[in-house]
């Protein structure tokens, strides 16, 4: 059984440090001080000893899935779940109408509601941090689309044809979805269903960048921003190519939709380099003063647009039109911006503007799918080389593939071997989080889920064991901590943020005490999945912060194995003093 820390309160302003928290060994599933999970349980099922063959790892972690892993069984025969199989703790979601065939406001509330308080669903600490996955042109979405505005229902990507070029009107009459709005849903979603949302992650990014185009100045103070007409509403474009406008939300070209009569789009702003291309100009902009935002489309981003989506994430104000307001406040400083950067990108980070502006702010590292079975040995050379052009403590995430759309499935060992060279990367701080590629196949054949993926059918899940793998490398070195918050009258504290770094640097969760129950804790908790240290112990710090309490900070080492229930008590200000 596992053993239970008894619960600690502590009073304090400042900061503390709980140093080699131990605890007495329980031996029921249950105490006085609330539940404890047992080692190999599967969450959510009912299953006796004789089938219960299977080990899972049992709290959440810093590894996680690309696409998500959803509540659907696996082939294992016990009816375990996708999402149980591993306890994911970091989840990177499709910013689209459904991910595998599990609707986009199902998966928010999955993911961020029914997993965000303990008693509500497994893990035991629930998700630690969700990364909107944003998907560029070379998957059929565009940079801006006004028409993608619905925070629950996000406009789908443009599928290809036969010839495997895009269909034009294929995402249907609102057009494909835009990553620009994509990134404001996601800050949205931060700010009221989803405290875990830590960030989003634009995939394939290097082959969507404009690496050619240098920053545009800022146009002057008072400078109207251009605007198209009104009968050629969508803008496009780049620094380079131009800006154009048109009569339908475009990508790189103005295409009208089947049985539409086509109108050639007008140009907005001459391109750096190629002028107006012979288009005509749309006579609203003869002054050529330059973009205050970034265009609706356009196959390659441009700086300007990446520090307008950038913006978007940070929360600042996205006008109907696409435009970003980037003198207003930022509601969510605290989301990151990832990229997907392979093997073969890794020249691009030297020197680039992106990171030294602070415009991107993590790096999700893989080895090319087609490379994993040569190259899997080579992680942390690689990483090595990654960091070298990285400030310190800059967020890289590693990942690695059981299938890729090219090959099929992949081959196990290769897989195993560039996931345990990632924990020694975490344990020493190189990287600061893993996917599996794809959460979405782990469910099997007989999915009521029935997405565009191929499912992992029983065949393939004793394959791959992923069960007893991952219960045999993470869970030794994974606990839960309980954080229950009140006042110095012990009173359950609700809406205080608590944000949780290990190591000193390693983001792991932002979390807000609500009046939703964990197990342990009745109300005004929180919980999270934590990293122990395989080498050496490290310490978790918890910060928490709410309007008028003074801000704590403690320090403090996960159990393995563990529930450790913690309750902390935070100190009211004096009110302000009114002047008369």
């Amino acid at each position: 059984m596992s053993p239970l820390v008894r619960g600690l309160v502590l009073l304090a302003v400042g900061s503390i440090l709980i140093d080699g928290v131990v605890g007495a060994t329980v031996t029921a599933t249950e105490s006085d001080s609330g539940a404890v999970s047992g080692r190999g349980n599967r969450a959510g099922t009912n299953l006796s000893d004789d089938v219960a063959d299977t080990s899972y790892v049992e709290h959440a972690g810093w590894v996680g899935v690309y696409h998500t892993a959803p509540p659907d069984a696996v082939a294992d025969g016990h009816g375990t779940s996708a999402y149980n199989a591993g306890k994911w703790g970091i989840v990177a979601p499709v910013n689209a109408p459904d991910d595998g065939g599990f609707k986009f406001r199902d998966d928010v509330t999955f993911l961020c509601q029914g997993l965000n308080q303990k008693g509500a669903g497994p893990p035991p600490g629930g998700i630690n941090a969700v990364y909107g996955m944003l998907i560029a042109a070379s998957e059929g979405g565009i940079f801006s689309n006004p028409n993608d505005t619905d925070t629950y229902n996000p406009l789908p990507m443009l599928t290809r044809g036969p010839d495997r070029k895009f269909i034009p009107g294929s995402a249907g009459p609102l057009g494909p979805g835009g990553l620009l709005q994509g990134a404001a849903r996601w800050s949205k979603l931060a700010q009221s269903d989803c405290a875990v949302v830590a960030g989003v992650v634009i995939d394939d990014f290097w082959s969507n960048y404009d690496h050619g185009v240098p920053p545009a100045p800022p146009p002057p103070p008072g400078t109207p921003c251009p605007e198209c007409p009104a009968d050629h509403r969508y803008r496009y474009g780049n620094g380079a190519a131009g800006y154009y406008c048109c009569p339908w939300v475009a990508s790189d070209h103005c295409v009208a939709p089947p049985h539409t009569p086509a109108v050639p789009p007008c140009c907005l702003l001459p391109g750096t380099s190629s002028g107006c291309q012979s288009i005509a100009r749309c006579g609203t902009n003869a002054a050529n003063h330059t973009m205050c935002g970034g265009g609706t489309g356009g196959s390659k981003l441009s700086f300007d647009q990446l520090s307008d989506i950038k913006a978007a994430l940070s929360g600042k104000r996205v006008y109907p039109n696409g435009t970003v307001d980037h003198t207003s406040l930022s509601l969510t400083p605290w989301l990151k911006l990832f990229v997907v950067t392979y093997n073969g990108d890794i020249a691009a980070l030297a020197e680039q503007p992106l990171i030294q502006n602070e415009v991107v702010d993590g790096i999700s590292f893989w080895i090319s799918g087609p490379s994993q079975d040569a190259d899997n040995a080579q992680l942390a050379t690689l990483i090595k080389q990654v960091r070298a052009n990285l400030p310190l403590n800059f967020p890289v995430f590693a990942g690695g593939y059981l299938t890729y759309s090219s090959i099929g499935w992949m081959q196990p060992e290769p897989f195993y071997s560039v996931l345990n060279t990632s924990i020694d990367l975490y344990d020493s701080n190189e990287i600061q989080g893993f996917y599996v590629f794809a959460g979405t196949v782990l469910s099997d054949s007989n999915s009521t889920l029935k997405g565009s993926r191929s499912h992992m059918n029983a065949t393939e899940w004793k394959r791959w064991d992923i069960g007893n793998r991952l219960a045999a490398v993470t869970a030794p070195y994974l606990g839960t901590v309980d954080v229950l918050v009140v006042d110095e009258a012990s009173v359950p504290l609700y809406g205080v943020v608590g944000t949780v770094v290990y190591n000193g640097s390693t983001h792991v969760t932002r979390k807000v005490t609500s009046e939703a129950p964990c197990v342990i804790h009745p109300a005004a908790c929180f919980s999270f999945g934590g990293w122990t240290g395989k080498a050496t112990a490290r310490n978790h710090t918890i910060a928490l912060s709410k309007r008028g309490y003074a801000n704590l900070t403690v320090a403090i080492k996960v159990v393995a194995d563990a529930q450790t229930p913690l309750t902390l008590a935070m100190t009211k200000l004096p009110d302000p003093i009114q002047h008369l």
